[in-house]
């Protein structure tokens, strides 16, 4: 207590007018200090790691990390002497920092970065406030790369899906929409969240094993899970009763899902389709019209004559003669 030996492991001493420091050493190396003081640090103190002040303010340093702003007050995680491996840390406020073998993980204060591995962008949050989940470089407010499983609602006051064509290779048109759509059964049912649930909750919408199964050309919407093994082909299987569901054994622990925004371009197909009949249907409603007009124009015309040789027959029986019926016409 109160020497600087440096082979000691711990020191309690006053150094320079501050009292009560507690110093760890070994061999001669310091690990940490720590003194409750309130005073100004020099630049000599660049070696503390863990500094208490009387505020009751925790500050946490690694290697030449104390610098004094200014005012001369610490300025926390300067991290200049720091090798390159974490990038750019002089933006980062306090990192906690460990290593197992080969294993980093770390959380960063400022810039926050939870990472495993050897990776460095499990989970960040940038200077503009962004969450990245598996990149480094998020540039919205959550930028996740990967798949995303949620059992509550995703709210949004839009949601948009990549098309750019730059993405896409091997383009067909969509054929026969509507006999596609004609065979869904839209049902209206009780739903669990999850297979394990008890609670469920009301919804309309497609059954997935019915469109796997009932509809070969959609089977691409259905999201199976790796653990699945559906090897059959539906010969055993009947869906005529919908409260009675067949054997799923096979499908897995976990739900299947259904890409429902997928059926929109069979909708709108279907509506091309329906409206190209509907095209033809007025079409044909239009000759008919036209065909029909010309009929009653026609019959207009007979009516007028039938009409015309009544009276011609009437004035015939009236007359006395053949002459007087002459001079009636």
């Amino acid at each position: 207590m109160g020497l600087t030996g440096t082979y000691l492991k711990i020191h309690f001493f006053t150094y320079r007018g501050s009292p009560n420091f507690i110093r760890f050493s070994y061999n001669g190396t310091d690990q940490y200090f720590a003194m409750p003081q309130s005073t100004i640090i020099s630049s000599s103190y660049k070696r503390f790691r863990i500094l208490i002040t009387q505020a009751g303010l925790i500050h946490l340093y690694r290697d030449n990390a104390v610098i004094l702003d200014s005012s001369n007050n610490p300025v926390i995680g300067n991290y200049s002497n720091i090798n390159n491996e974490f990038g750019d840390i002089n933006k980062q406020a306090i990192m906690f920092h460990g290593h197992n073998g080969g294993a980093w993980a770390e959380i960063r204060i400022k810039n926050i970065t939870i990472s495993t591995g050897n990776s460095y962008d499990s989970i960040i949050i940038n200077e503009n406030n962004n969450l990245g989940i598996g990149t480094a470089n998020p540039i919205e407010k959550l930028h996740v790369n990967g798949n995303i499983k949620s059992t509550g609602n995703m709210k949004a006051s839009s949601f948009d899906i990549t098309s750019d064509d730059r993405l896409k290779i091997n383009e067909e048109l969509i054929q026969n929409a509507t006999n596609t759509l004609l065979k869904l059964r839209p049902q209206i049912y009780d739903k669990k969240k999850t297979l394990t649930d008890t609670e469920t909750f009301k919804e309309s919408g497609l059954i997935a094993q019915e469109v796997y199964y009932e509809i070969p050309e959609l089977r691409y919407l259905v999201n199976i899970n790796n653990d699945a093994s559906l090897i059959d082909d539906n010969k055993y299987r009947n869906f005529d009763d919908i409260r009675n569901d067949p054997d799923y054994n096979n499908w897995g622990n976990e739900e299947a899902h259904l890409n429902y925004i997928g059926l929109i371009p069979y909708l709108i197909q279907g509506f091309k389709e329906e409206n190209v009949e509907i095209e033809e249907l007025k079409t044909e409603v239009s000759t008919l019209k036209q065909e029909n007009i010309q009929q009653q124009t026609k019959i207009e015309t007979l009516e007028t004559e039938n009409n015309e040789l009544k009276l011609i027959i009437n004035k015939l029986k009236i007359a006395n003669s053949f002459e007087e019926f002459k001079n009636s016409l």
